[in-house]
């Protein structure tokens, strides 16, 4: 995952009802992250599990990006240093 500054500003903006010092505490524990969306927001145990790894799962690129920035392939390489 990103560095934890990135990662506190982006909690913060998803999860804007938890404190500066509850997202301080967590500092990267997401089992604590998770009680602490739990108290903040009245979820279930679950369903704050579900909102926190849908938040994690926004920090991978999504499947266009990762095509877009996948390497190219050795044939690829060849084929370029030809036509250079």
């Amino acid at each position: 995952m990103n560095d934890w500054n990135d990662v506190k500003g982006r909690v913060k903006a998803k999860f804007s009802k938890l404190s500066e010092d509850s997202i301080e505490a967590a500092k990267g524990n997401f089992e604590l992250l998770t009680t602490k969306i739990q108290s903040a927001y009245g979820y279930a145990k679950e369903q704050a599990e579900k909102e926190l790894d849908s938040f994690k799962d926004s920090f991978s690129p999504s499947k266009d990006e990762a095509i877009k920035t996948k390497p190219a392939s050795e044939a690829e390489h060849k084929s370029a240093a030809k036509s250079a």
